[in-house]
């Protein structure tokens, strides 16, 4: 039976700074957020005193392979997913699942299998349809009916391009998708948002640029990931967000530190900034000739690690750092109205509580205690 649990004395940023507050759960939600909350049932509330702790939102990764990625130099190099424990010991609470380069051998419909396995067990999971390659790999017959059919499908991607694993995607092709993505949020009430893989290639974000050059298409749908990983890469995503009011997001690891920073001391906006970890999907190595060298398996905690050396070693906010990887994510993929990526009343009880060097001691998702240190 559901039961009111008070979290008492905690240092919110919800991810902006409120101040200490206590915060009451019933079942899955916040109900109610103050500076002094008294039990409502003192027999039925289950009491938590963490005064000298700070709290903020459960992290939301909006890039993981949920089913495992790779294959890139045959079966045996695909890699595996692990559990749902994984997240939460890093403080995430909420995930994106997408399919990555393999729509062959791998299905939406164990996407969705999976995804609503992690649900069920506190780990909330949206899902992008589609794949690397034209054309996409669907769990319905095409995109706009999982969107508008399916409840976790919230987009497209990841759709590979600039890379040498892509489909060679021409400007017309890449429109289609793109406006019958936007469509089918539309009649679904989702942000109808696309993740867009950017390889090492030298065209970068040419596709995106000239995608939107008719007018008919908001660079707002386009999400392009990976950004960091060149030098081309890094400038154009700092221009898609300057001159296009653009959004980037980040593969989490040292590259990412290094660039985000960069970033925030230009004065980027750090609202147009997002951070996933490509979890448990594949880090291929090639050699000069694009001949498979070696792989190994992205982990999932890459995000929180990122978290503490953006914001103790580098010196930014907590308030500016958490955008990245809480609210930014939830408020550019349409979540954030259900609550996920912030603390408030009303919204879902996904939260992490940590001590003051950032050490996690609890992650609460959906209401339950998922993680204690």
């Amino acid at each position: 039976m559901s039961k009111f649990k008070l979290y008492k004395g905690l240092q919110i940023y919800a991810p902006a700074d409120t101040g200490k507050r206590d915060i009451l759960l019933y079942a899955d939600k916040i109900v109610k957020i103050a500076e002094t909350i008294e039990p409502p049932f003192a027999r039925e509330t289950e009491i938590k005193d963490y005064s000298d702790y700070l709290c903020f939102p459960g992290f939301v990764d909006g890039h993981v392979h949920i089913i495992g990625g790779g294959g890139e130099g045959g079966f045996f190099t695909r890699t595996t997913p692990q559990c749902e424990e994984d997240f939460f010991k890093s403080g995430t609470t909420t995930v994106i699942g997408v399919l990555g380069t393999d729509g062959v051998t791998r299905t939406h419909r164990e996407l969705l299998g999976q995804a609503r396995k992690f649900t069920h067990n506190n780990l909330k999971t949206f899902l992008m349809t589609g794949s690397y390659s034209l054309p996409l790999v669907t769990l319905l017959n095409d995109l706009q009916e999982d969107i508008v059919f399916i409840p976790e499908y919230i987009g497209i991607g990841e759709i590979a391009i600039s890379d040498h694993r892509s489909s060679g995607i021409t400007i017309d092709e890449f429109r289609r998708i793109l406006l019958k993505t936007r469509v089918a949020g539309m009649l679904s009430s989702k942000a109808g948002k696309a993740i867009i893989h950017i390889g090492a290639v030298k065209t970068g974000l040419e596709l995106l640029r000239e995608a939107i050059a008719l007018g008919d298409i908001s660079p707002h749908q386009m999400l392009p990931t990976h950004i960091n990983r060149t030098a081309q890469t890094l400038q154009e995503g700092k221009d898609w967000i300057e001159n296009y009011g653009g959004y980037i997001d980040f593969t989490a690891g040292e590259k990412s530190i290094e660039g985000i920073n960069i970033l925030l001391n230009e004065n980027v906006p750090v609202e147009n900034i997002l951070c996933s970890s490509d979890g448990w999907g594949s880090m291929p190595v090639f050699d000069e000739k694009g001949n498979f060298v070696s792989v190994k398996t992205a982990p999932v905690d890459t995000l929180y690690r990122a978290f503490k050396h953006l914001s103790i070693d580098n010196g930014h906010s907590i308030e500016k750092c958490l955008k990245i990887f809480t609210s930014n994510v939830a408020d550019f993929f349409g979540i954030s109205k259900e609550g996920y990526g912030y603390i408030r009343e009303g919204g879902v009880a996904s939260f992490v509580v940590v001590d003051k060097s950032l050490k996690i001691k609890e992650t609460c998702s959906q209401g339950e205690t998922v993680y204690q240190q």
